[in-house]
């Protein structure tokens, strides 16, 4: 047993004297005890905190020890007993038996015989306790190396696992059962005929992976074998299955589920990662968040809110992350018409006052676009309030974007023009919902421009809505693409020259541009889940037919410029179909020159240089890793920067992708991020202690073990007067350097918990 955390132990004992004695000789011992003289204070005792081993009498007034044992197992099911009773009866000695009970000694006894029985009970527990988290590692471990072997070799493979297991929770199968499954399809997916001929193959089952087997022979008519059946079916082309010749032999549940979208649904990641989240990697929280508001986006409101409420169930979501989730819960409760949506939203507005005033304004601004968005009687007055918060903060564009979620007016023209600023497009594919319209609202006070025909070109469908209802807006939006018609996006030009009001002015425009395709907008965000989007709109992630195809093309974005050669890509994707990858490639590449195709016209999007590839540098492209990479290189020049580098930074970088190169780029991410995180934590510890600490924290998701952050987040929580806080955060720090490296903290970590210690009250 680790002295530095004690077993915990249940004494239940009706005679004061006795009850006593026992609790000082085990607490001598080093145990944590815990004493009732009752079985209903035991009961009551075991539901509010966690204990090892129960050590209690048989016979006593009221609830006696057996049934007190009974009901303690109800909240402790794994707890170890020890029973210590003068005479039981035959029935007594039954109810033990059925019970389980791990020890037994009869008075009188000896202490020395009470102490070797209480040593040997609790070394049991803990070398099975040792052995479960063997078993759990080792699956664990075999599930990770499936993922990157499946990852490197066959991508099918992979897909079906996460396929599999979507399937499976969908139709109400245990999360056991769902993970057998997951593990049966990526290992079933090669050689599932060979492997189930080769005599003797049930040896490996010495790894644990029984029920994958009996799941390979079972019948082939129950719902793992369709199931199974089902996602082989799915994933075994490149170009996906057919469905106009479903099987119609699945189950009509199951049939349901099937869709040309499933493969590409980000649902099917989310419900792996929320079982992973379940099983204990709660520590990894930033990327379930992340994953919660891709769910969100993409308009899977039902998956999402339930992610939100796994995280706020955890007792760890506190701070920030806790309000994230309360806001998380309020959109997507108001979007489904929930009860208590508002409630979540007012409790959110109630723990961002408890926050540094500048996270605590960036709360409350998402707190005014739900506002905004559900037209509730406070919007305007919240967001005037919110904006005086920015000016005062010498935040100029969130500044700018509170003003034009109020009322617009001639003196919001400024604002206006500092957000069409190109450096600030970031602001307006995140405001698309509203802030476009507010710009065209504006736009007749301004002056035509080239602004104006980058924000058409950029967002056309948008402003065609909007041109089509006020005149005034289309008379700038004319003016801008007869002064600039080679920023004119042919399409827009094309259906403003169909208008029934339409004359001459738009014929001629259409004239000079030939509806030719016009500019092309690109938009990539790879910190996260993958998203593209073309001119304002996101492209759906089953053009790209396969995920690799999609994972091809964030690969050559992020080396936007270079050429890179045929046999590179072969060896990144297709290492073990190097005869078949060339035309893998081309497939890929026609894949994405389709799925990126717009209206009017072809753009050169790929460029092919012999056996080099590479993405046009000529394009117009917004991509949040190369701002980040930008703001990075720049960080720690100006205050207001540096934020906004972190706010790009949403999610790991190709969430769910396991290729090597993935992996490698994402660890890069890490890194750099970690150290800014660090930079700004340790800036803002003496000015912002509220924030140092929430940077601290936001570090501590991606390197758990860093002792330096642990040290930022606990002097942190000194200044706020926050000692409590401080010897949590030390415990934790201590807890998982013990369990991961086997160490204990640095002598400047015990420090600072002394000196929290000294602050409490």
């Amino acid at each position: 047993m680790s002295l530095s955390d004690p077993p915990r132990i249940l004494v239940l004992e009706d005679d004061a004297d006795l009850l006593l004695l026992l609790r000082e000789v085990l607490g001598d011992e080093g145990y944590q005890v815990t004493t009732a003289s009752s079985g209903s204070e035991a009961i009551l005792l075991a539901s509010q905190q966690p204990f090892d081993l129960l050590v209690t009498d048989v016979r006593m007034p009221g609830v006696d020890g057996l049934e007190a044992l009974k009901q303690v197992r109800n909240h402790l099911p794994n707890l170890d007993s020890l029973v210590v009773s003068g005479y039981t009866t035959e029935a007594e000695t039954l109810r033990a038996l059925q019970l389980n009970v791990g020890g037994y000694l009869k008075k009188p006894f000896s202490l020395t015989d009470l102490l070797q029985t209480v040593r040997q009970l609790l070394q049991q527990r803990e070398a099975e306790k040792q052995r479960r988290q063997d078993l759990v590692s080792l699956q664990r471990s075999l599930s990770w190396s499936l993922h990157s072997a499946c990852q490197s070799f066959c991508s099918q493979a992979f897909d079906s696992g996460q396929l599999a297991f979507y399937l499976a929770r969908q139709l109400q199968l245990s999360l056991e059962q769902a993970q057998h499954l997951r593990l049966t399809a990526m290992i079933n997916w090669p050689e599932m005929r060979k492997l189930q001929q080769l005599p003797g193959f049930t040896r490996l089952d010495r790894l644990g992976l029984g029920p994958c087997w009996e799941l390979l022979n079972g019948p082939q008519d129950d719902l793992p074998a369709q199931i199974l059946r089902a996602v082989r079916w799915l994933c075994e082309s490149e170009e996906g299955p057919d469905f106009a010749h479903c099987p119609q032999d699945f189950s009509p549940a199951l049939g349901q589920l099937l869709s040309p979208d499933l493969r590409h649904s980000t649902e099917v990641l989310a419900e792996q990662a929320m079982a992973e989240y379940e099983q204990g990697e709660h520590r990894r929280q930033a990327p379930m968040l992340a994953l919660a508001r891709t769910l969100e986006q993409q308009g899977h409101s039902h998956s999402a809110r339930e992610a939100y409420q796994r995280l706020l169930d955890q007792a760890e979501a506190e701070g920030t992350l806790q309000i994230q989730v309360l806001l998380g819960l309020a959109r997507t409760g108001w979007h489904a018409s929930l009860e208590g949506w508002y409630d979540q939203l007012k409790q959110a507005e109630r723990l961002s006052r408890a926050l540094s005033p500048s996270l605590g304004a960036e709360i409350r601004w998402s707190i005014a676009r739900l506002l905004r968005a559900s037209n509730h009687s406070s919007t305007a007055q919240y967001l005037a309030q919110l904006e005086q918060e920015f000016a005062q903060l010498g935040r100029p564009l969130d500044q700018a974007k509170a003003r034009l979620a109020g009322k617009p007016d001639g003196s919001s023209l400024a604002a206006a023009h500092l957000l069409l600023l190109p450096q600030h497009r970031v602001h307006l594919h995140s405001e698309t919902d509203w802030l476009i319209e507010a710009l065209w609202q504006l736009s007749p006070q301004s002056q035509a421009g080239p602004q104006w025909c980058r924000l058409a070109g950029e967002f056309p469908r948008q402003t065609l809505a909007w041109a089509a209802t006020a005149g005034a807006a289309c008379e700038v939006l004319l003016q801008s693409l007869e002064a600039h018609p080679h920023l004119a996006p042919g399409p827009l030009v094309e259906a403003l020259a169909s208008r029934p009001q339409a004359g001459g002015r738009e014929a001629e425009l259409r004239g000079r541009v030939q509806a030719g395709p016009g500019p092309l907008y690109l938009r990539f965000c790879s910190l996260g889940n993958f998203e593209v989007s073309v001119n304002g709109q996101r492209v759906s992630e089953k053009l790209f037919k396969t995920q690799k195809f999609r994972y091809l093309l964030a690969y050559l974005v992020a080396r936007r410029g270079q050429a890179v050669s045929e046999d590179l890509l072969v060896e990144e994707f297709w290492p073990n179909s190097k005869d078949s990858g060339k035309s893998s490639i081309y497939a890929a590449t026609t894949a994405i020159r389709r799925a990126l195709r717009q209206p009017g016209g072809e753009h050169d999007i790929l460029q092919r240089e012999g056996d080099q590839l590479r993405l046009s540098p000529e394009l117009a492209v917004w991509h949040d890793l190369e701002e980040f990479e930008q703001g990075v290189a720049h960080f720690g020049q100006n205050l207001e920067t540096d934020r906004q580098t972190l706010q790009l930074y949403t999610g790991p970088y190709l969430q769910g992708c396991y290729l090597d190169w993935a992996l490698r780029q994402r660890a890069q991410c890490e890194e750099k991020l970690l150290r800014c995180l660090h930079s700004l934590a340790t800036r803002q510890l003496e000015h912002d202690p509220h924030q140092s600490a929430e940077m601290a924290s936001q570090g501590l998701e991606i390197d758990p073990l860093s002792q330096e952050l642990h040290a930022l987040k606990i002097r942190a929580y000194l200044s706020l007067g926050q000692p409590e806080k401080g010897i949590r955060q030390f415990q934790q720090c201590a807890q998982v350097l013990r369990r991961e490296l086997g160490i204990e903290p640095l002598t400047s970590l015990l420090e600072l918990h002394e000196r929290c210690r000294l602050a409490l009250p």
